[in-house]
């Protein structure tokens, strides 16, 4: 891929949102794994990538229409916080689980 932008080559709209492979194919990115890396990256600065799990799923720029992109953007969100959620309860689990292991075990893992 060029200097061009994964944000650039999306469309705008969850109804247009264009899959993994087809994007890797777009790209010339190798692994769905470099492909959210790249994403990723661009998010960071600034790029505004959503993505959809919804069938048949993939990643687009919020509607030009303001009511459908705040929806979209909002539902994008809360999959976030969600996601975030999660991880912090399952975070918060192990680190309990590390208090009933015993010693000699957690030796192995330093």
């Amino acid at each position: 891929m060029n200097k061009q932008t994964i944000e650039t080559l999306l469309p705008c709209g969850e109804i247009n949102a264009i899959p993994t492979k087809e994007l890797l194919n777009l790209t010339g990115i190798k692994t769905a794994r470099d492909l959210q890396e790249k994403i990723s990256h661009e998010r960071a600065r600034g790029a505004v990538i959503l993505s959809s799990s919804k069938y048949p799923g993939g990643y687009y720029r919020p509607s030009e229409c303001p009511a459908t992109a705040r929806s979209e953007i909002n539902a994008f969100v809360r999959t976030l916080q969600n996601r975030a959620r999660n991880t912090c309860k399952i975070a918060r689990t192990v680190q309990k689980s590390a208090i009933t292991v015993p010693s000699e075990q957690i030796s192995l893992f330093n």
